[in-house]
């Protein structure tokens, strides 16, 4: 069949438009934001290269729990049990004034929202990701991709979920205000820190080996494309910070990864679009030293021990679906879609179970499963000019964090930004 502007192009030397999309690097989807959007497969010319990046922010106060119910960021694992937070604690010194007040509160009999606190906070991020991708020829390429971002939690402070009277125990009790009181200095002994948090740097680098087929002979269709892509993921970002409560990873903390992604689109009418995407990243195990818990009951993220123990992370999935209207008017492209994102359970074995019992430690909600609903929106413009072998494109997007479990409701927007040249004729 044919089609206008894919022949047009191809006929001038050029590029694609097609070629343009917001790349996917491997170390993007994670749960404090919505997922990122991803377009076509790539186009099979030898010896193209492209360059494309892009810069996006958001931020947001909510989140979601573990049944998807909207609660504040610091509290998508539960509000924060202060009354376990010292039980079983090993190597505590009991003599210690700090230890003291927390053994006194643990022997309070209460109800099941004494002593806890509701953590509130403010999530801000920012980024930009870098790719370069270059086409060889039987529709082999190769793909680098380096992820920049910022990460801030701040605005942070706690409320007091403690019944009122007449309840008892209730928000006067003096173990408790005793608690209140010494909260700091009990924070301060075990190496913790509840200020604002920031991150900023690399995230993990990823290069991907990809193999992309451009299919015009097809009654039916106008076209069919695919791309199949696998590579490693380098662990060099910026790791999770064990003395800081709320710090949070610029990558996948410090764990290599192998992947594997498929595109597909195919098109209609000469100017209709329509596809999916499926990425699949095992990540692999590493012994590292973990804030764990030491109680059944403890809850939220404040932990007071922490460890050697090996971190088997669950499989991070990515899959959706695209709609585009290709090339409505000169060179302009409408895009939405819907992907779904997930994380598997973390494994967590300890070094020594004597001190840590794994089957309190893998009770964790921290450790559990996270998933994102995101829908997209995504407008771009091809400045494409006949005869030329340089191309520009530029973009804006949205993606709408729709739903998820423990996860930020962060929605995120930016501008795309994409270079072809082609190195041959």
């Amino acid at each position: 069949m044919y089609r206008l502007n894919r022949a047009q192009k191809i006929g001038a030397f050029a590029l694609l438009a097609s070629t343009f999309h917001q790349i996917t690097p491997l170390d993007r989807v994670h749960f404090y934001y919505a997922n990122p959007f991803w377009k076509e497969p790539r186009f099979e010319r030898p010896y193209l290269l492209t360059f494309n990046t892009s810069g996006w922010r958001g931020s947001t106060c909510e989140g979601q729990n573990c049944r998807g119910k909207k609660t504040g960021v610091l509290n998508i694992y539960g509000t924060h049990n202060m009354k376990r937070l010292g039980e079983n604690v090993p190597d505590k010194d009991p003599s210690l004034p700090e230890n003291m007040i927390l053994d006194a509160l643990q022997q309070v009999e209460g109800n099941h929202c004494f002593a806890h606190l509701n953590f509130s906070g403010k999530f801000r991020t920012a980024g930009t990701e870098l790719s370069l991708l270059q086409n060889f020829t039987h529709g082999f390429f190769l793909q680098l991709d380096v992820p920049v971002r910022f990460l801030e939690i701040r605005n942070i402070c706690y409320t007091d979920l403690s019944p009122s009277l007449p309840a008892t125990p209730n928000k006067t009790q003096p173990e408790w205000q005793s608690f209140l009181g010494a909260f700091q200095s009990i924070l301060k002994l075990y190496e913790l820190d509840i200020r604002t948090c920031r991150n900023k740097g690399f995230g993990d680098f990823s290069i991907l080996f990809g193999w992309t087929k451009n299919y015009e002979n097809t009654e039916y269709f106008d076209f069919i494309d695919w791309t199949v892509k696998f590579g490693p993921l380098f662990p060099t970002g910026k790791r999770k910070n064990i003395h800081s409560v709320f710090s949070l990873p610029l990558g996948y903390d410090g764990h290599w990864g192998l992947s594997a992604c498929f595109d597909l689109s195919a098109g209609l009418f000469e100017w209709l679009t329509f596809g999916g995407h499926l990425q699949v990243l095992p990540l692999f195990p590493r012994t590292k030293t973990i804030r764990m818990k030491t109680a059944a009951q403890q809850s939220g993220m404040i932990k007071l021990s922490k460890g050697c123990a090996k971190v088997k992370p669950g499989i991070v999935t990515h899959a959706g679906v695209f709609l585009q209207a290709d090339h409505i008017t000169h060179g302009l492209s409408l895009t939405t879609g819907y992907s779904y994102a997930r994380q598997g359970n973390k494994k967590i074995c300890p070094c020594n179970t004597k001190k840590f019992n794994p089957a309190i430690v893998n009770s964790d909600q921290m450790f559990k499963k996270w998933t994102v609903h995101t829908v997209h929106f995504q407008a771009d413009y091809d400045f494409m000019q006949e005869h030329h072998t340089v191309g520009a494109q530029v973009g804006v997007f949205v993606d709408w964090h729709v739903g998820g479990t423990r996860t930020f409701k962060t929605n995120r927007s930016g501008i795309l930004v994409g270079f072809d040249f082609l190195l041959k004729g």
